[in-house]
């Protein structure tokens, strides 16, 4: 069995300042520091209200996630374990933003958010989803060589396909045998740099669990004149 974080040591130093103020309020204002006036029980009332609000989210950061040799587990918000084992899982959605990232497991008669944080998680959960996905993945893959995708952002627009890179700025057509490759693998996921007629920077990050899009890119790259 390993554990991991659901949430990064940062949220928890966010959470302390305001814990240390309803506390602050609450036997600031009992004790007669604070100013004593009618609005004495409003603020006992919200320091209470704040307390239980930091509290309950302190809990939430401490609890972990579970992973054993069949299933994964974590305790939801009235610390009643939640599980669901990898064979019953039927699909999952990734969730990324600045409230945190998640992943929801659904099988066929349930569902479980997870929280997350940190690369290993993403590392050790992805070879799991990996198995359990395999065949949907390569047919992800095979219809993306067929009928290709386009990406785009603000320097360049492409779609990528079997037979190579199309700028669609430019409508030029590269194949992949005559485009060089720079190919840079870390622990969050890989960068590819091609050079077509420009240099397109494209990164796969671990952290969205787009296995599909991992795989093509592995595959093509190696038709690439790697540099």
């Amino acid at each position: 069995m390993k554990k991991y974080k659901s949430y990064s040591n940062a949220f928890f130093f966010i959470l302390i300042p305001g814990l240390l103020l309803s506390l602050w309020m609450i036997f600031g204002t009992l004790s007669g520091i604070i100013r004593e006036d009618k609005t004495d029980n409003l603020v006992v009332v919200i320091g209470i209200l704040m307390t239980i609000g930091d509290l309950f989210l302190l809990s939430e950061v401490f609890r972990k996630i579970k992973i054993f040799d069949d299933h994964i587990s974590r305790r939801n918000f009235l610390f009643k374990e939640k599980k669901m084992f990898f064979s019953e899982i039927k699909k999952y959605e990734v969730s990324l933003g600045s409230d945190g990232n998640h992943i929801i497991l659904y099988s066929n008669d349930s569902k479980m958010m997870i929280p997350f944080s940190g690369m290993k998680f993403v590392c050790d959960f992805s070879e799991i989803l990996k198995k359990q996905f395999y065949a949907e993945t390569q047919e992800k893959v095979e219809d993306m060589k067929r009928n290709g995708f386009e990406i785009h952002c603000a320097k360049y627009k492409i779609r990528c396909d079997m037979n190579g890179i199309t700028n669609l700025k430019t409508n030029k057509q590269f194949r992949w045998e005559d485009i060089k490759c720079r190919k840079r693998e870390c622990i969050d996921g890989t960068s590819y740099i091609f050079s077509i007629d420009k240099e397109i920077k494209l990164g796969v990050n671990k952290i969205n669990f787009y296995f599909a899009m991992e795989d093509f890119f592995d595959e093509m790259s190696k038709k690439c004149i790697i540099t």
